[in-house]
């Protein structure tokens, strides 16, 4: 298991902080969710916390998320707030595929290839399908 490098209060307030940058506080108002959606939205948000304790998801001074993968290609990847063209990613693909639109939304929302996504490791897909599922669920 990875080492912390940031206290789990840090990591609270940098989510928090993302959030409200990208306007997304009320997806994370638990009140408002249902069993499912709560169960849902604790397994994205415990994702994000692990990396961001680990130190390998960082928030930007510019309020983006800085993903730096664990395994394989190391070289950090930067998500900015989604524009249409990751919505328009959705459309390339069929409506079995959801894994080819996951990568495809990533690929559009971060400047890289869906291959980058596709080659990373279990514990890497993790973090970046919740950033996926926390601005498009």
């Amino acid at each position: 298991m990875a080492e912390n490098k940031v206290a789990a209060e840090v990591a609270e307030s940098d989510f928090a902080r993302w959030l409200e940058a990208m306007d997304l506080a009320h997806k994370a108002d638990e009140s408002e969710m249902n069993a499912d959606d709560l169960a849902s939205f604790k397994k994205v948000k415990g994702a994000m916390l692990r990396a961001m304790m680990r130190g390998t998801l960082v928030v930007t001074d510019g309020g983006d998320l800085e993903f730096t993968p664990q395994m394989g290609d190391k070289s950090p990847i930067l998500f900015p707030e989604p524009k249409g063209s990751a919505w328009l990613a959705c459309d390339r693909y069929g409506d079995k595929e959801n894994v080819h639109k996951t990568y495809g939304v990533l690929a559009a929302m971060s400047g890289q290839l869906p291959k980058r996504f596709s080659e990373m490791s279990n514990r890497d897909q993790d973090v970046v399908t919740a950033i996926f599922k926390i601005f498009f669920a």
